[in-house]
Protein backbone atom coordinates (compact mmCIF):
# COMPACT_ATOMS: atom_id res chain seq x y z
CA UNK A 1 0.00 0.00 0.00
CA UNK A 2 1.09 3.85 -1.12
CA UNK A 3 0.21 6.61 -0.23
CA UNK A 4 -1.55 6.98 3.09
CA UNK A 5 -3.51 9.43 4.26
CA UNK A 6 -4.74 10.53 7.31
CA UNK A 7 -7.36 12.98 8.28
CA UNK A 8 -7.91 14.36 12.02
CA UNK A 9 -7.12 12.13 15.13
CA UNK A 10 -9.55 9.76 14.33
CA UNK A 11 -8.43 8.89 11.30
CA UNK A 12 -7.41 4.81 10.89
CA UNK A 13 -6.31 2.40 8.18
CA UNK A 14 -7.70 -0.86 8.58
CA UNK A 15 -6.05 -3.68 9.63
CA UNK A 16 -8.48 -6.86 9.82
CA UNK A 17 -8.83 -7.24 6.29
CA UNK A 18 -6.98 -8.52 3.65
CA UNK A 19 -7.86 -8.41 -0.24
CA UNK A 20 -6.78 -10.77 -3.03
CA UNK A 21 -6.99 -9.81 -6.86
CA UNK A 22 -7.75 -12.48 -8.67
CA UNK A 23 -7.73 -11.04 -12.39
CA UNK A 24 -7.94 -7.66 -14.01
CA UNK A 25 -8.39 -6.83 -17.53
CA UNK A 26 -9.15 -3.91 -20.15
CA UNK A 27 -12.41 -3.53 -22.68
CA UNK A 28 -11.47 -1.28 -25.58
CA UNK A 29 -14.02 1.22 -27.93
CA UNK A 30 -13.38 1.51 -31.13
CA UNK A 31 -10.52 3.33 -32.23
CA UNK A 32 -8.78 0.97 -29.38
CA UNK A 33 -10.01 3.48 -27.05
CA UNK A 34 -10.12 2.24 -23.55
CA UNK A 35 -13.55 1.78 -22.46
CA UNK A 36 -13.97 0.40 -19.04
CA UNK A 37 -11.30 -1.75 -16.83
CA UNK A 38 -11.87 -4.22 -14.33
CA UNK A 39 -10.63 -5.93 -11.40
CA UNK A 40 -12.03 -9.26 -10.19
CA UNK A 41 -11.15 -8.83 -6.05
CA UNK A 42 -11.48 -11.05 -3.13
CA UNK A 43 -11.59 -9.61 0.42
CA UNK A 44 -10.27 -11.80 3.09
CA UNK A 45 -10.18 -12.61 7.03
CA UNK A 46 -6.82 -12.94 8.76
CA UNK A 47 -7.44 -16.79 8.39
CA UNK A 48 -7.60 -16.49 4.33
CA UNK A 49 -10.90 -16.86 4.17
CA UNK A 50 -13.02 -15.62 1.77
CA UNK A 51 -15.47 -12.99 2.67
CA UNK A 52 -17.13 -11.23 -0.27
CA UNK A 53 -15.68 -10.88 -3.95
CA UNK A 54 -16.48 -8.63 -6.25
CA UNK A 55 -15.84 -7.49 -9.74
CA UNK A 56 -15.36 -3.66 -9.20
CA UNK A 57 -14.68 -0.76 -12.15
CA UNK A 58 -15.08 2.79 -12.02
CA UNK A 59 -17.82 4.00 -10.11
CA UNK A 60 -18.61 0.57 -9.11
CA UNK A 61 -16.84 -0.15 -6.11
CA UNK A 62 -16.87 -2.56 -3.57
CA UNK A 63 -18.10 -2.13 -0.31
CA UNK A 64 -17.61 -3.62 3.40
CA UNK A 65 -18.22 -3.06 6.73
CA UNK A 66 -17.74 0.94 5.85
CA UNK A 67 -14.55 0.10 3.52
CA UNK A 68 -14.88 1.25 0.22
CA UNK A 69 -12.57 -0.07 -2.41
CA UNK A 70 -12.56 1.98 -5.86
CA UNK A 71 -11.25 1.20 -8.97
CA UNK A 72 -8.61 4.02 -9.89
CA UNK A 73 -5.82 3.36 -12.57
CA UNK A 74 -4.84 0.52 -14.41
CA UNK A 75 -0.77 -0.12 -15.86
CA UNK A 76 0.86 -2.37 -18.23
CA UNK A 77 3.97 -3.22 -16.28
CA UNK A 78 5.82 -5.31 -18.70
CA UNK A 79 5.84 -8.45 -21.25
CA UNK A 80 6.86 -11.94 -20.54
CA UNK A 81 9.04 -13.55 -23.08
CA UNK A 82 10.31 -16.56 -24.66
CA UNK A 83 13.09 -17.16 -26.18
CA UNK A 84 14.10 -20.13 -28.83
CA UNK A 85 11.41 -22.12 -26.69
CA UNK A 86 13.99 -21.66 -23.58
CA UNK A 87 13.12 -20.17 -19.95
CA UNK A 88 10.17 -17.77 -19.51
CA UNK A 89 11.52 -14.56 -18.49
CA UNK A 90 10.08 -11.15 -18.13
CA UNK A 91 11.49 -7.21 -19.33
CA UNK A 92 9.61 -4.06 -17.59
CA UNK A 93 8.04 -1.42 -19.68
CA UNK A 94 7.86 2.01 -19.77
CA UNK A 95 4.96 4.62 -20.69
CA UNK A 96 5.32 7.14 -22.80
CA UNK A 97 2.99 9.77 -24.10
CA UNK A 98 3.10 11.42 -28.01
CA UNK A 99 -0.11 13.16 -28.59
CA UNK A 100 -2.19 12.42 -26.09
CA UNK A 101 -1.91 8.56 -26.98
CA UNK A 102 -0.30 6.38 -24.64
CA UNK A 103 2.46 3.07 -25.49
CA UNK A 104 4.68 1.57 -23.45
CA UNK A 105 8.47 0.16 -24.72
CA UNK A 106 10.62 -1.91 -23.30
CA UNK A 107 13.66 -3.82 -24.94
CA UNK A 108 15.78 -6.89 -24.57
CA UNK A 109 19.41 -7.92 -25.33
CA UNK A 110 20.71 -11.13 -26.46
CA UNK A 111 23.71 -12.25 -28.57
CA UNK A 112 24.86 -9.16 -29.02
CA UNK A 113 21.45 -8.24 -30.26
CA UNK A 114 18.93 -5.52 -28.93
CA UNK A 115 15.61 -5.69 -29.54
CA UNK A 116 13.47 -3.41 -28.87
CA UNK A 117 9.27 -4.29 -28.27
CA UNK A 118 6.19 -1.43 -28.04
CA UNK A 119 2.64 -2.07 -26.89
CA UNK A 120 -0.13 0.08 -27.41
CA UNK A 121 -2.87 -1.88 -25.83
CA UNK A 122 -3.55 -4.96 -24.30
CA UNK A 123 -5.60 -6.39 -27.49
CA UNK A 124 -3.46 -5.47 -30.01
CA UNK A 125 -0.28 -6.55 -31.48
CA UNK A 126 3.35 -5.86 -30.41
CA UNK A 127 5.62 -4.06 -32.32
CA UNK A 128 9.15 -5.02 -32.48
CA UNK A 129 12.35 -3.65 -33.57
CA UNK A 130 15.72 -3.84 -34.10
CA UNK A 131 18.65 -1.47 -32.33
CA UNK A 132 18.15 0.44 -35.29
CA UNK A 133 14.98 1.36 -35.34
CA UNK A 134 14.10 -1.14 -38.12
CA UNK A 135 10.66 -2.73 -38.22
CA UNK A 136 10.76 -6.75 -37.40
CA UNK A 137 7.69 -7.41 -37.72
CA UNK A 138 4.73 -7.51 -35.24
CA UNK A 139 3.58 -10.58 -32.89
CA UNK A 140 0.57 -11.15 -31.02
CA UNK A 141 0.48 -13.15 -27.07
CA UNK A 142 1.17 -16.72 -28.15
CA UNK A 143 2.32 -16.09 -30.95
CA UNK A 144 6.37 -16.66 -32.88
CA UNK A 145 8.46 -13.77 -34.12
CA UNK A 146 11.71 -14.53 -36.15
CA UNK A 147 14.25 -11.52 -34.73
CA UNK A 148 17.49 -13.05 -36.63
CA UNK A 149 18.25 -15.29 -39.10
CA UNK A 150 18.64 -18.42 -35.92
CA UNK A 151 16.45 -16.44 -32.78
CA UNK A 152 12.62 -15.91 -32.40
CA UNK A 153 10.89 -14.66 -30.01
CA UNK A 154 7.26 -15.26 -28.13
CA UNK A 155 4.80 -13.24 -25.85
CA UNK A 156 3.78 -15.56 -23.68
CA UNK A 157 1.78 -12.40 -21.82
CA UNK A 158 1.43 -9.06 -20.17
CA UNK A 159 2.40 -7.97 -16.59
CA UNK A 160 -0.34 -5.29 -15.81
CA UNK A 161 -0.56 -3.56 -12.99
CA UNK A 162 -4.41 -2.32 -11.45
CA UNK A 163 -4.81 0.88 -9.45
CA UNK A 164 -6.85 0.62 -6.02
CA UNK A 165 -8.08 3.73 -3.61
CA UNK A 166 -9.20 2.27 -0.40
CA UNK A 167 -11.41 3.77 1.97
CA UNK A 168 -12.92 4.22 5.45
CA UNK A 169 -14.67 6.62 7.05
CA UNK A 170 -16.69 5.40 10.03
CA UNK A 171 -18.60 8.87 10.69
CA UNK A 172 -20.16 8.38 6.54
CA UNK A 173 -23.41 7.63 8.11
CA UNK A 174 -23.69 10.72 10.38
CA UNK A 175 -22.44 13.16 7.86
CA UNK A 176 -25.49 11.79 5.20
CA UNK A 177 -27.69 12.05 8.73
CA UNK A 178 -26.89 16.02 9.03
CA UNK A 179 -27.37 16.43 5.35
CA UNK A 180 -30.48 14.87 5.36
CA UNK A 181 -31.96 17.38 8.66
CA UNK A 182 -30.36 19.91 6.25
CA UNK A 183 -32.54 19.49 3.39
CA UNK A 184 -35.22 18.42 5.81
CA UNK A 185 -34.86 21.97 7.43
CA UNK A 186 -34.76 23.78 4.15
CA UNK A 187 -37.99 22.24 3.12
CA UNK A 188 -39.93 23.26 5.46
CA UNK A 189 -38.47 26.89 5.98
CA UNK A 190 -40.54 27.21 2.43
CA UNK A 191 -43.46 25.97 3.98
CA UNK A 192 -46.45 29.17 4.31
CA UNK A 193 -48.37 29.45 7.05
CA UNK A 194 -50.07 32.04 8.48
CA UNK A 195 -51.25 32.59 12.23
CA UNK A 196 -54.48 35.03 13.79
CA UNK A 197 -55.22 36.25 17.01
CA UNK A 198 -57.72 38.03 19.06
CA UNK A 199 -57.62 40.06 22.27
CA UNK A 200 -60.36 41.65 23.68
CA UNK A 201 -59.63 44.19 26.41
CA UNK A 202 -62.67 47.08 27.62
CA UNK A 203 -65.34 46.00 25.20
CA UNK A 204 -62.54 46.11 22.25
CA UNK A 205 -61.20 43.18 20.36
CA UNK A 206 -57.75 43.52 18.47
CA UNK A 207 -57.42 40.75 15.66
CA UNK A 208 -53.82 40.22 15.00
CA UNK A 209 -51.88 38.33 11.93
CA UNK A 210 -48.90 37.04 10.82
CA UNK A 211 -47.39 35.21 7.84
CA UNK A 212 -43.93 34.20 6.39
CA UNK A 213 -45.15 34.12 2.59
CA UNK A 214 -47.35 36.79 0.23
CA UNK A 215 -47.76 38.84 3.02
CA UNK A 216 -49.61 41.72 1.26
CA UNK A 217 -52.03 38.96 0.29
CA UNK A 218 -52.33 38.07 3.69
CA UNK A 219 -53.11 41.41 4.93
CA UNK A 220 -55.68 42.11 2.10
CA UNK A 221 -57.42 38.41 2.87
CA UNK A 222 -57.70 39.46 6.63
CA UNK A 223 -59.08 42.77 6.51
CA UNK A 224 -61.59 41.32 3.69
CA UNK A 225 -62.47 38.26 6.26
CA UNK A 226 -62.89 41.02 9.40
CA UNK A 227 -65.13 43.15 7.48
CA UNK A 228 -67.57 40.23 6.52
CA UNK A 229 -67.64 39.19 10.54
CA UNK A 230 -68.63 43.07 11.22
Amino acid sequence: MHNLVNYGRLSQIPQTLSWRINDFWITYAQGSKTNQFYSDLSLVDSNGIELKRKTIFVNEPLVYKGVTIYQTDWEILGLKLQLNNGKLFQIPLKKSNIEGKSFWVGSIKFNDNKIILVVNDLIGSVSVYDEKGASLGQTKVGSKIQVNETDFLKVTDFVNGTGLQIKEDPSLKTVYLAFFFLMLSGYVSFLSYGQIWGIEDNNKYIIGGKANRAVLNFQENLKRNIYKVL
